[in-house]
């Protein structure tokens, strides 16, 4: 599998591409999804299981240079409203 390939199975998966598509929108600086939301996807294609299989968080990392409490949370609280209806 190369990169494109697992970038294509990763995007399979409606959570992995709304988050993405949330991301973008939100124009976090230097966002990624990442971690095994990513990973057990790619598996659960080439095995042919349910998409969201064995998935059991979503993780996104993103960079500011405010490290405080408050803004990390602003950001997470924004996340968790704009992507409440995947219930994840």
């Amino acid at each position: 599998m190369d990169k494109e390939d697992f970038l294509a199975a990763a995007l399979r998966n409606p959570v992995n591409e709304a988050i993405a598509d949330e991301l973008f929108r939100l124009a976090l600086p230097d966002a990624w999804i990442v971690s095994g939301c990513l990973v057990q996807t790619a598996w659960n294609v080439q095995t042919m299981r349910s998409l969201d299989y064995g998935i059991v968080d979503y993780d996104v990392f993103y960079f500011d240079p405010d490290t405080s409490w408050q803004a990390e949370d602003a950001v997470i609280r924004k996340l968790q409203r704009r992507l409440a209806q995947l219930d994840v």
